[in-house]
């Protein structure tokens, strides 16, 4: 019996081919709830694997996967109960309202009687003399003064270091 051959294509895999196989491999070891993150994960897979992709191949995998395969790719979200209508609000009068709202607040008291006044907690600050408060301003004042004036030197030493570059050394012409 002669061997058959098969022509060079049959065993070239094709970019798409490869990329499905990747794919593949990821379904089996990943769940994914939406084709947003089970695109991203193929193209990371694809990027660390060194595939070259690109968005069309990665939408074409995921194609010919979910057209071929077995079971979903993407997991099915559990289904949610059917929406039930809310019951209407019971309707109630002004008084019936008032004294809701009075029985509510007589409740809050009872449960929040230290929140009532605040600042009965708060100890009482120590007043600055003005002599201090004035000392203190000096002394930002100077402070801010000197980082001016020290910025000021070291930007004027930088722009003379630079001219002093940019002139003609003792050897060149002028």
């Amino acid at each position: 019996m002669k061997f058959m051959e098969k022509p060079a294509e049959h065993f070239v895999m094709t970019a798409t081919k490869r990329v499905v196989r990747v794919l593949q491999d990821l379904v089996a070891t990943e769940t994914f709830s939406c084709y947003a993150d089970l695109a991203e994960a193929l193209k990371c897979r694809c990027a660390q694997l060194r595939i070259p992709y690109d968005a069309g191949l990665v939408s074409d995998a995921i194609d010919r996967l979910e057209l071929g395969g077995k079971a979903p790719i993407i997991a099915t979200l559990t289904k949610s109960k059917p929406i039930e209508p809310v019951p209407e609000p019971v309707i109630i009068d002004r008084q019936t309202a008032a004294l809701r709202v009075q029985q509510l607040l007589a409740r809050y008291h009872e449960e929040h009687d230290d929140i009532t006044n605040p600042l009965r907690d708060i100890e009482p600050v120590r007043q600055l003399p003005p002599e201090s408060i004035a000392r203190r301003q000096f002394r930002e004042d100077q402070r801010k003064a000197f980082d001016l004036v020290r910025q000021a030197i070291l930007d004027t030493a930088a722009r003379c270091d630079a001219l002093e570059a940019s002139l003609p050394g003792e050897d060149e012409p002028r």
